[in-house]
């Protein structure tokens, strides 16, 4: 059998055409920028601090829980596009738990500019979606979420949703590229199966569904992302569950 090629040399060779938006997100032991160990982020702490950082960079005083939903759209969409779309195409098993990974933050504003593995993994192609992403999901985002939204009042279900929207955006982008593929299929189970194998919940089960709007099938938020309420910004347009947000006229969702 031959042995992989460098997971370095992989992904510059998969983040193209496009999938280029992942470039960069996604980087390996040899990139030598200044990393912070991303499970610092689960103190109370660190999460003070990014916050206040990334408010001020939208004007400052929003209401502190759509400051955190956010961040974590920020978070979520560096983070969950590359490691999903590496994980599915690569046929690899990535370390993606949130204690062995570094995050690069912008040292202004608190966005996440990338994150960095602390090796390249394992070649697995009979893996199954739940064991593919078993440290994306269970042992990142889980307790990402199990820290940030008790800490600011914020539904846990909001921050899941934050994430799902990024794992169907990029099946989505997937599957344009690439076709109905098996990857495609595999990847689409997180979304899908209302429990793992072991009977864990699933958190991303239902967060993004397809409604009819007009005539035409468009994807839907499961809860309110909140970003309404942070006076620089809009809301997040067909995606918002709340119509009086997407400017229609009518009852609540």
């Amino acid at each position: 059998m031959s042995r992989p090629a460098p997971l370095a040399d992989e992904l510059d060779r998969l983040f193209t055409d496009d999938l280029a938006h992942c470039r960069g997100m996604l980087v390996t032991p040899d990139d030598d920028r200044s990393f912070a160990p991303a499970g610092e982020l689960l103190s109370a702490g660190a999460l003070d601090d990014v916050l206040e950082r990334f408010d001020r960079a939208h004007g400052g005083g929003s209401d502190r829980r759509a400051v955190a939903s956010l961040w974590s759209q920020w978070y979520a969409g560096t983070l969950v596009p590359p490691a999903v779309a590496a994980g599915l195409l690569l046929d690899r098993r990535l370390p993606l738990g949130i204690g062995e990974v570094g995050v690069l933050l912008d040292s202004e504003t608190a966005r996440p500019v990338a994150f960095r593995l602390p090796h390249g993994g394992t070649v697995d192609p009979g893996a199954s979606p739940f064991e593919r992403f078993d440290g994306l999901v269970r042992r990142h985002v889980a307790p990402l979420v199990e820290a940030l939204a008790p800490h600011v009042g914020l539904s846990p279900d909001t921050v899941w949703t934050n994430a799902g929207r990024y794992v169907q955006w990029i099946l989505d982008e997937i599957e344009r590229s690439r076709g109905a593929s098996d990857a495609a299929r595999s990847g689409r189970r997180l979304l899908d199966a209302k429990s793992w194998p072991d009977g864990w919940e699933n958190p991303l089960h239902g967060t993004i569904r397809y409604v009819d709007d007009d005539g035409r099938s468009v994807p839907r938020r499961r809860v309110c992302c909140l970003q309404y309420l942070i006076p620089d910004l809009e809301g997040c347009g067909e995606l918002c569950p709340l119509p009086h947000v997407r400017g229609e006229s009518g009852g609540s969702s």
